[in-house]
């Protein structure tokens, strides 16, 4: 990762390093007797999401909810996307790339409380801000309210 005019490039080394992160989370859920199921909102999180999924053998999901650009779209409703059977005793990792203010998170998480009240719900995201997020809330690198080029798929 570095800095250049301004703003963040974070490179597949980078990714690398969050996906083994949240895939040692994944692994302690598995090793105590937990199934995984990794939900994803569209777009952000998918590279994230993909990745989890094949390297730790578990179901993925989408929901169907975008804010581009830190764009506010506060009337758009969560929905679901692509359901991959998630089950009630699933522990359901909510995976994004970036929370910065937190409304994907939480809208989506307001939506898989409702739609799974059985499940344990975690989150799980690249980039956060430990000054704003709930503390449970896990992440690699700390949000530092630049722009995030993310190379492996935005290009430079």
């Amino acid at each position: 990762m570095y800095m250049k005019n301004n703003k963040v490039y974070f490179e597949y080394s980078d990714f690398d390093y969050a996906v083994g992160q949240v895939a040692e989370l994944i692994k302690k859920e598995r090793d105590i007797g937990y199934e995984v199921h990794i939900v994803t909102p569209y777009r952000g999180g998918l590279p994230l999401g993909v990745r989890l999924s094949n390297q730790c053998n578990v179901p993925l999901s989408i929901l169907d909810y975008q804010r581009l650009d830190g764009t506010s779209n506060e009337s758009k409703v969560v929905s679901m996307m692509k359901n991959a059977g998630i089950k009630e005793d699933d522990v359901i990792y909510l995976v994004d790339d970036i929370a910065d203010k937190g409304v994907t998170i939480n809208k989506c998480l307001g939506f898989l409380s409702t739609e799974f009240p059985r499940n344990t719900l975690k989150v799980y995201t690249i980039f956060g801000d430990k000054l704003i997020h709930n503390p449970s809330w896990k992440y690699s690198f700390e949000h530092n309210k630049k722009w995030i080029q993310f190379i492996p798929w935005e290009g430079k």
